[in-house]
C-alpha cells in the first residue's frame, strides 16, 4: 500500500459527519474510508498521530491523538464509531476541533503540522458560524481539508472551510461510493518529499 503524502511528523484530525442525513449504511462507508486512510500513515507517537472526532447535532470526540501509536487498534477503533443521526453543526465541531482535539493536553505537539478533514454531506445548520470556526481554525495554523459527498453540501461551504487553494484542499464525490474512487487515486500517487504543514497530495 502506498504511503500518504504528509508530513512526518504530523498530527492529524479527522471530522467524520453523522448527522441524520448520512445514515448508517453510508456512514460505514465514511469509517472505511478514514480506516484506508489511516492504514496508509506511519502512526507513532514520534510520527504521525490521528485523532477523530464526530458530530451531528453536537460534537464529541472518538479518540485523541494521543490514545493510540498502534495502527491496527487504532484502526479497529475507526470501525467501531456509532453512527447517531441528528442536525449538521460544522460550525461547533471545527470549534470543537480547534479547542479540545489540537490542545496539547490530548496530544496536539508543538512545531508540528496541525491537519483536519472534514467529511460530511449536507449544508451546516449556520453558514456564517462555520466560515467564522474555520477562519479562526486556519488563522490557528490548522490546515483544513474538506470532503463533500452528494449534492447537499454547497461547494461553496466546501470552499469556505478549506484552506486555500481550494484546489488542492476541496474535494468533492457525488455520492458515498465516490469515496472509493479518491482512495484509488490516493494509492497510485508517487510520494513526494514531505515539507511542512503540506498535505495536497493526500487525497489528490
Amino acid at each position: 500500500m502506498a504511503a500518504a503524502s504528509v508530513p512526518v511528523p504530523a498530527d492529524i484530525v479527522f471530522i467524520m459527519d453523522a448527522s441524520g442525513s448520512v445514515g448508517s449504511s453510508n456512514f460505514e462507508v465514511m469509517k472505511q474510508f478514514v480506516r484506508d486512510l489511516v492504514d496508509g500513515f506511519e502512526i507513532g507517537s514520534n510520527k504521525i498521530r490521528v485523532g477523530v472526532q464526530k458530530y451531528s447535532s453536537g460534537t464529541n470526540t472518538e479518540f485523541t491523538l494521543s490514545q493510540y501509536t498502534d495502527k491496527n487498534s487504532m484502526k479497529s477503533r475507526i470501525m467501531s464509531i456509532v453512527f447517531t443521526g441528528g442536525g449538521t453543526n460544522t460550525g461547533g465541531a471545527l470549534q470543537y476541533m480547534r479547542n479540545t482535539m489540537f490542545s496539547a493536553a490530548n496530544g496536539d505537539r508543538s512545531g508540528v503540522p496541525d491537519i483536519c478533514v472534514v467529511l460530511t454531506d449536507g449544508r451546516s445548520n449556520s453558514y456564517s458560524l462555520t466560515a467564522s470556526e474555520a477562519s479562526l481554525s486556519r488563522n490557528a495554523g490548522i490546515t483544513i481539508f474538506s470532503i463533500g459527498i452528494g449534492s447537499g453540501i454547497p461547494v461553496t461551504e466546501l470552499n469556505e472551510m478549506a484552506t486555500d487553494p481550494d484546489a488542492d484542499h476541496v474535494f468533492s464525490v457525488s455520492g458515498f461510493s465516490g469515496l472509493s474512487g479518491i482512495m484509488t487515486a490516493f494509492h497510485s500517487q508517487a510520494c513526494v518529499p514531505p515539507s511542512a504543514g503540506s498535505m495536497t497530495r493526500l487525497l489528490a
